[in-house]
């Protein structure tokens, strides 16, 4: 996927949130949109299905402006905006954007004017795999990336309905690839971009915060700490499963599960195979005892994990 060429947008005041899942992107979005300032549209996935494909332009091209109409209002995300798609699409402006890039651009506004606010946020966490494709779209926006102890990330990816039935090792692949993402091609966004911790925001919560707001050039509010409303409003009744904790009090018991939930094999191979997540995010090892046999597996094992993130890290920078 990839962002046609030759088009950006002049938003200035756009900011994104980004992180592998199950790292607190939901946790953070909330605590930002209860500001009075800021407003995060519900997690739509535009930037992946539309901004980074050329599927609107595809569709506008063969079939018509009235197939594109429908099609926006038949899709089911959208629909949680509760916009006047009409209204939208009849401000659409190409001016030399894509239809994509343009049809957004409105949804932002449209979303920022229904909240009264003048700093739109957008949330999606794959999106850290596409930073130089954001960058080359709204090459004035803010980028926040939160990170989480890679333990905890994986026992809560085998909790989510959305990723419990998935192996083991498309987790580590996941976390491994798009923290090795983030390092290399955060820095593009230079001062536009600050990196925070997990663990810190839970546990100071208003200090990350108010660095948060000075980096976002906002004044802090106390009222983020209060973001159960906030998060109702941007929580789907089908992700609550996976994001009930959005709505709960902070607290510690939040950080630090893996060490008694996770089997010693996966705390193994994180620690093995998430490097960055140790090396760079400093995070410790605990070095947990295996089995011999364990032992002998998990040098194949890892291996393979290597060479394949390697490939696709290599995969995702060739596209730029």
């Amino acid at each position: 996927m990839d962002s046609p060429s030759g088009q950006k947008s002049d938003f200035s005041n756009l900011i994104f949130i980004v992180g592998v899942g199950r790292s607190g992107t939901s946790l953070l979005q909330a605590m930002l949109n209860a500001h009075s300032k800021i407003a995060f549209i519900p997690e739509i996935n535009f930037l992946r299905r539309f901004l980074l494909t050329d599927a609107l332009e595809v569709l506008k091209r063969d079939e018509g402006e009235e197939a594109l109409e429908q099609f926006l209002r038949s899709d089911r995300r959208l629909a949680r905006l509760d916009l006047d798609l009409t209204e939208i699409l009849e401000k659409v402006n190409l001016d030399g954007q894509s239809v994509s890039l343009a049809i957004y651009g409105q949804i932002l506004k449209a979303w920022l004017a229904k909240e009264e606010k003048v700093i739109i946020g957008d949330k999606d966490p794959r999106s850290i795999e596409f930073l130089p494709q954001l960058h080359r779209l709204f090459p004035q926006a803010s980028v926040i990336h939160i990170y989480r102890d890679p333990r905890d990330v994986l026992l809560s990816r085998k909790k989510a309905e959305w990723s419990k039935d998935r192996s083991i090792y498309n987790h580590l692949f996941v976390n491994t690839v798009q923290l090795k993402l983030a390092r290399r091609q955060l820095n593009m966004f230079g001062s536009k971009s600050i990196e925070v911790a997990y663990e810190q925001l839970t546990a100071s919560t208003e200090e990350v915060l108010q660095r948060i707001c000075t980096f976002l050039t906002v004044d802090y509010e106390s009222g983020m700490l209060d973001f159960t409303g906030s998060a109702q409003k941007l929580v789907s009744a089908e992700e609550m499963q996976w994001k009930k904790e959005t709505l709960a009090p902070l607290t510690e018991s939040r950080v630090g599960r893996w060490k008694k939930e996770l089997k010693q094999w996966e705390i193994a191979l994180v620690e093995e195979n998430v490097s960055t997540a140790f090396n760079h995010y400093g995070y410790s090892v605990s070095n947990p005892s295996l089995s011999l046999v364990k032992r002998i597996l998990a040098g194949p094992v890892s291996a393979v994990l290597a060479l394949a993130s390697s490939i696709y890290v290599w995969w995702r920078s060739r596209l730029l």
